[in-house]
């Protein structure tokens, strides 16, 4: 049997504290299913599911920021999949498109797959009393600044490079020592 009829699953979860986080991590979701083979499975969790995160072959881990860190849920699932090889992590919260924030601390394991940073959603009817409080005082705008179209050519190159490492003539196990077969990951 070739790799390309083997089963393969690719697991998107997201820590989300109102929302948006979770609908990035739906629509890569989606997008993955769109463009992956048909052997591929796509499936959505919660990041607390220790099972999906781990058996799967490829992870796709996101979470929201708030004070410059992962929530905790995020947090907790990157210390599980810590092993994996194939894992790419996203963050939402910056507000803006010109916003440059810092990685944040946790993310600073050595991985094969660049971190990808989006912008977020702010909708101040969904905030805690002392969220909006700092929101004004931050002077941060409220109203949606995640970049689709960068969610979806991010997503893309996840399916392209899943495709590429798995989807061979050859087994990838023994295609993994190979330098030019190694996860770049995509930028958005």
């Amino acid at each position: 049997m070739t790799p390309s009829n083997v089963r393969r699953t690719v697991v998107v979860a997201a820590a989300s504290r109102h929302g948006s986080t979770t609908e990035i991590g739906d629509r890569v979701a989606d997008r993955l299913r769109e463009t992956l083979p048909g052997h591929w499975t796509v499936c959505r969790s919660e990041p607390d599911n220790t099972w999906s995160l781990t058996d799967a072959d490829a992870v796709v881990l996101g979470s929201g920021i708030y004070y410059g860190r992962w929530l905790r849920q995020g947090r907790r699932a990157l210390q599980r999949i810590d092993h994996h090889e194939y894992v790419w992590l996203f963050s939402s919260g910056p507000i803006g498109a010109s916003d440059e924030t810092e990685q944040p601390s946790e993310l600073g394991r050595s991985a094969h797959h660049p971190h990808a940073m989006f912008g977020g959603c702010l909708n101040p009817s969904r905030l805690t009393r002392l969220e909006r409080f700092v929101t004004r005082r931050l002077r941060v705008d409220a109203g949606d600044h995640r970049d689709w179209a960068a969610i979806d050519r991010w997503a893309d190159g996840i399916a392209d490079e899943l495709t590429r490492n798995f989807d061979s003539d050859h087994h990838p196990e023994a295609l993994a020592d190979r330098a030019d077969l190694h996860p770049t990951g995509a930028r958005p």
